[in-house]
């Protein structure tokens, strides 16, 4: 059984998850962990209507495994999205420490926060790709077509050992990587993509979508949302532990 190339990993990654957290009805088929058909949203969500939700494979960006493995084209194996938690709520989350801009941010109040859990599998490689974050979405958008909308700014944390830096290439088969602008934030080593700022924070990635300067002014904002989160004395963030920009972090 093949374990999947870093760069495999990488390009799934991207497609799964790149938006940051669609709005609209097509959000399940984009990979944005809302159910398909959700309206817009308006309003922060009711804590008692959490919903867990469980569907088939309907994620087309999966294709682009098959262009990778075009012998062993990859499925959806499991989708869930769990809602309807709000910041209070969250900090009993226990899978992984989680960073967020609290209620609000500049006039941008939250929205929605998912939970979202997803295993892609390819035939005859051993690990599942598994994408595996919360988002912590902040303001709203009107949603123009079933592609949805990309909300105004998205706060997305995920495990180090399945999302850093080092899983990010040109290709499959091109090691070059991806280009992007390293920085030093709060202390800690970040990386500027232009479409998203990332930061690498114990074994956590904190990843920001919204406009370039929202993100950097977000990043300096971040606080921990969960009892797993810390920072230090004088704001800054922890340090990554061994092996979590290199991808040698095990889950």
């Amino acid at each position: 059984m093949r374990k999947p190339p870093r760069a495999v990993v990488g390009v799934l990654l991207a497609a799964l998850a790149g938006t940051g957290g669609l709005i609209g009805a097509a959000a399940i088929a984009n990979s944005a962990g809302q159910p398909a058909g959700e309206p817009g949203l308006t309003a922060p969500p009711d804590p008692s209507a959490a919903a867990t939700v469980t569907a088939p494979a309907r994620v087309p960006d999966l294709r682009l495994a098959g262009a990778i493995f075009p012998e062993n084209p990859a499925r959806l194996e499991a989708f869930r999205s769990t809602s309807g938690f709000t910041p209070a709520g969250i900090r009993e989350f226990s899978e992984f420490a989680l960073f967020s801009l609290g209620e609000s941010f500049e006039g941008l109040s939250w929205s929605k926060i998912d939970r979202v859990s997803q295993t892609a599998v390819v035939p005859g490689v051993e690990d599942p790709i598994r994408p595996n974050y919360v988002n912590f979405i902040y303001g709203t958008c009107e949603p123009l077509s079933e592609t949805g909308c990309s909300p105004p700014l998205t706060v997305q944390v995920w495990p180090a050992c399945e999302r850093t830096l080092a899983d990010y290439r040109l290709g499959p088969d091109d090691n070059t990587p991806l280009p992007h602008e390293a920085k030093t934030i709060r202390g800690v080593p970040a990386a500027d993509f232009g479409d998203r700022l990332e930061l690498y924070t114990g074994d956590v990635t904190v990843v920001i979508f919204g406009l370039s300067d929202v993100a950097l002014r977000a990043a300096e904002e971040l606080k921990p949302a969960n009892e797993l989160a810390s920072t230090m004395k004088d704001g800054g963030l922890p340090d990554p532990v061994a092996g979590a920009t290199d991808g040698k972090l095990s889950c």
